[in-house]
């Protein structure tokens, strides 16, 4: 998996040990990131995972963005997203969460309640099932499920991109960590219920929930 990195100023966008700064606490700042992803034209079911920190400053800042499609602009871009494809927005100075897909809003969540300012590496999580449609969820809380995306198709072209921004008087720290993205099988959950037998004969009656994620199946 290869990244390239476009800031405004261009120096303050860096990896440092793993971590992607995409903006300092500082005022009109914008920073973004794009990523290649081995597969994304199979990608009809999907996991991102990152630790999201978007705080720190003392007004806070516009908010960060998460892209996939194709036509991503190879320069900075910031919390409104860049390409064709899906672009979920997280807009900490709005208080809201969007899903845009095809340059179109499908879902939207907060009506300027949320509390996205955390000076502190936070869980973020988006996941699409053919199924069970998109989710969102934000520091351990789900923001948004179910969103359905009609005619959902990547395609080989598509890249992952990130994008952050502060603003002319808002201004937060906007860095990643622990990025993973996973396909099909390899992040849906199983549920089983588990036994435990001492002598290979008898086992325990209790059937206890277990969860586990499967190998893929090609078919």
């Amino acid at each position: 998996t290869t990244a390239e990195l476009f800031g405004h100023p261009a120096d303050e966008v860096y990896v440092a040990g793993g971590m992607i700064q995409l903006t300092l606490a500082d005022f009109r700042r914008t920073g973004s990131m794009l990523v290649d992803v081995p597969d994304i034209g199979l990608m009809t079911e999907f996991i991102a995972e990152f630790d999201l920190y978007m705080g720190g400053g003392a007004v806070g800042g516009e908010g960060i963005s998460f892209s996939m499609g194709a036509q991503i602009t190879q320069a900075p871009f910031d919390e409104r997203g860049a390409g064709d494809g899906l672009r979920v927005l997280f807009l900490s100075s709005e208080g809201v969460v969007e899903v845009w897909y095809r340059d179109a809003l499908v879902a939207r969540s907060g009506n300027g309640l949320l509390e996205l300012h955390v000076a502190a590496f936070v869980p973020v999580v988006i996941s699409h099932t053919e199924e069970e449609g998109l989710s969102v969820s934000h520091n351990g809380a789900l923001l948004l499920d179910g969103v359905m995306l009609a005619g959902w198709s990547p395609l080989p072209t598509w890249r992952v991109g990130f994008g952050a921004r502060t603003g002319v008087d808002k201004a937060d720290y906007h860095a990643l960590d622990n990025l993973r993205i996973a396909t099909g099988s390899k992040f849906r959950r199983q549920d089983v219920a588990l036994e435990v037998s001492l002598n290979s004969q008898e086992n325990t009656q209790s059937r206890v929930n277990f969860s586990y994620y499967a190998e893929p199946v090609v078919s």
